[in-house]
């Protein structure tokens, strides 16, 4: 989209138009990238046996279920079709619901060399089926077996009473990780539709062997939560699987991940009344009013490397000339008195400051746990960055604003 950059001065008359990500970064940027696509290869699996299957004596899938999680090389997330009839209502078109189906998913397993996720299928196999049972090849599959007085049972066969009432798996648990955080679908009751040990190809130097499931489940139940909370996600980075602890030397600038309610947007309780998708201290409500990104000369939202133009004033008494989403403020100085005499926009200017790293080794955590003393000094330090024009100009100018509008 071609639009004209009220960021760019230009002194021959002629608008400078120019194509940029600013929607974009606005949109995916903001609160710590809190609305951004979530990756796809981060996530965890958990295999949950019922307890009636054994221990980790007896089956090698409890032994090694917290292994077998991370061995889940891919993955389909739980589908859903509705059916729907078209009935005649008076002739009136109208669409009734009749019920709601679970598609099947797929899961890749890689096929490790200890046999972890193998043997969890030839468990599952020899719960269900009796073929899989048989320890005596010659007895129970001999060619001319038709008039043996003991003939041995095939097929899909019980264990005893147990394996009637209850099924292998209990639940299969897919978490979804991002920003310190999980949500995760529950499949209830899995059964394996059909499953499948990969193929062997001399030719194939390069490969690696994988197990193939397709699951069928009977409902899914959604959850949410802190990753560490309350041991969530189950069996997430436990001992047994080595997973890797040791924290990234990439990093964020100082401040620029804040957990705190007044920038960080935040789901409500499914089970409140009030309305979903409000953010704390924000709006995101069809009745708000925003500002329009293609129009505001405010950086909120923009990048560290971005600065706003600023041209000399005139005015002795200041040094730089900023424009702003709805009013138009002669100077850096007007914009530090305003902030000086109303504490509610110079709270918010504070706090998006601190939370793009205005001030280094300082956050708005570290911040809010200081005296009043300490609190004001920064302050006065925020405030004084607005003269040099810039950012902190523009959150100044777009804090007084957000003030007025109030």
């Amino acid at each position: 989209m071609s639009v004209t950059d009220p960021y760019i001065i230009n002194t021959s008359g002629i608008d400078v138009h120019l194509r940029d990500a600013r929607h974009a970064h606005q949109l995916f940027g903001e609160y710590s990238h809190a609305f951004a696509p979530k990756t796809k290869f981060l996530y965890h699996v958990v295999f949950q046996p019922h307890p009636a299957v054994g221990d980790a004596t007896l089956k090698n899938t409890i032994k090694f279920q917290k292994e077998i999680g991370v061995l889940a090389k891919s993955l389909d997330l739980p589908s859903f079709r509705a059916s729907i009839e078209n009935k005649q209502q008076y002739n009136r078109k109208k669409n009734i619901q009749t019920r709601v189906d679970y598609q099947d998913i797929n899961i890749t397993l890689h096929d490790d060399n200890i046999g972890a996720t193998r043997s969890m299928l030839e468990e599952y196999y020899k719960w269900y089926y009796a073929d899989g049972r048989q320890t005596n090849i010659h007895a129970a599959y001999n060619p001319r077996d038709k008039f043996y007085e003991n003939v041995p049972s095939y097929g899909l066969t019980t264990q005893g009473p147990v394996t009637m009432q209850v099924p292998f798996f209990e639940y299969i648990k897919i978490y979804q990780l991002a920003k310190q955080s999980w949500a995760s679908y529950t499949l209830v009751n899995p059964l394996l539709s059909a499953w499948q040990h990969g193929d062997l190809a001399y030719g194939d130097g390069a490969g690696t062997m994988e197990n193939q499931i397709t699951v069928a489940y009977e409902s899914v139940l959604y959850y949410s939560g802190d990753i560490g909370l309350d041991g969530e996600p189950k069996t997430f980075t436990s001992q047994e699987t080595l997973y890797d602890n040791v924290p990234s030397p990439l990093g964020y600038a100082p401040g620029s991940i804040s957990k705190s309610n007044f920038l960080t947007p935040k789901l409500l309780d499914q089970d409140s009344n009030v309305p979903k998708g409000l953010i704390a201290n924000a709006s995101n409500s069809a009745s708000s009013q925003p500002t329009n990104p293609i129009t505001t000369n405010s950086s909120a939202g923009s990048l560290e490397q971005i600065v706003v133009p600023t041209t000399p004033s005139t005015n002795t008494n200041t040094t730089t000339t900023t424009t702003t989403t709805s009013s138009q403020f002669n100077s850096t100085k007007e914009i530090q008195d305003g902030l000086l005499a109303n504490p509610s926009a110079l709270n918010s200017y504070v706090a998006k400051s601190l939370n793009t790293g205005a001030i280094s080794g300082t956050t708005l955590e570290s911040y809010n746990a200081l005296d009043s003393t300490g609190k004001q000094e920064i302050k006065q330090a925020l405030v004084g960055k607005i003269a040099g024009g810039g950012k902190a100009a523009a959150f100044g100018a777009q804090a007084l604003n957000q003030a007025k509008a109030a």
